[in-house]
């Protein structure tokens, strides 16, 4: 008597609960289908929205121009209405309001630092609004970057390339803020790019102690991108060579079964006293010959 095994596999908000430490743009298990759906649909457009803070960081602290710099509290009131608006929608399709705020944490240090940087002039706490805005917007490019990764499991390239890029971005702006030498955003950028990829023109240099030691970490970061890089592409023309060889296994497997099926006709097809039916003594007369 044939006996079914029956396969449990997880629940599907057991699987999607398996998420990275970065408390953004999560829904804990068990919560409702609407939930579940409102999250998957504000994922991209929170991150990016998100990702604007790059934008007022650069409007309020590195550009000169007043007529520009007032666009970056704009900008701020945006993000801060735009994630008090989507959490509480979330807070009232959930049903663990307690557990989705510890899911996601990081939405608020968003809120935090927004609202700091709309109202810190008068409570003097700029410095921290600014340092929030770094470190979240650090955070929010890494979970997009986890993300990354996992579309491009196959390859490790664009991956790298991402992290080499965001690297570089965010190197930028801690050399323009704490190097004397460097006197634009854009020398922060070359500096951060000829360190990374230990260059060294020599044109612009760090010379405080902050700048050496974000250079350090710059060259450490740009020796991983750059080995990942280089990996990758080998990577590349090794796995041409294994696609072929899985080919040629994949056919001598398909030729062992089709043999075997043969085989198995064969037995099927013998008498019950073990003889073989006239078509099948004729075809072993003619092999034995």
């Amino acid at each position: 008597m044939a006996t079914t095994v029956k396969r449990h596999s997880l629940p599907l908000d057991t699987v999607k609960a398996r998420r990275s430490w970065i408390g953004f743009n999560t829904v804990p298990a068990g919560e409702s289908r609407a939930a579940r759906a409102l999250g998957r649909t504000t994922a991209p457009w929170m991150a990016g929205i998100a990702l604007l803070a790059m934008a007022s960081f650069y409007l309020e602290d590195l550009q000169r121009s007043a007529a520009l710099a007032l666009w970056g509290p704009r900008i701020d009131g945006f993000i801060l209405a735009a994630f008090a608006l989507e959490m509480a929608c979330m807070l009232a399709l959930c049903r663990n309001h307690t557990r989705y705020l510890r899911a996601n944490w990081l939405k608020l240090v968003i809120v935090a630092s927004s609202g700091l940087v709309l109202w810190g002039a008068r409570l003097h706490a700029l410095p921290v609004a600014h340092l929030l805005h770094l470190i979240y917007i650090a955070l929010v490019f890494a979970w997009l970057l986890g993300h990354v990764r996992a579309a491009f499991s196959r390859s490790v390239i664009p991956f790298a390339t991402l992290l080499g890029v965001g690297a570089v971005l965010l190197a930028a702006v801690g050399f323009y803020r704490i190097e004397p030498t460097v006197h634009s955003y854009g020398q922060g950028v070359w500096l951060a790019f000829t360190t990374a990829a230990t260059v060294g023109y020599g044109d612009i240099v760090p010379t405080s102690a902050a700048a050496k030691v974000l250079a350090a970490l710059d060259v450490v970061v740009g020796y991983a991108v750059f080995s990942l890089i280089t990996g990758g592409i080998a990577a590349l023309f090794v796995g041409q060579a294994e696609k072929r060889a899985r080919h040629a296994l994949h056919s001598d497997v398909e030729a062992l079964r089709d043999e075997l099926r043969q085989w198995r006709i064969e037995l099927t097809s013998r008498k019950p006293d073990g003889s073989t039916p006239e078509g099948l003594h004729s075809v072993q007369d003619d092999s034995r010959m």
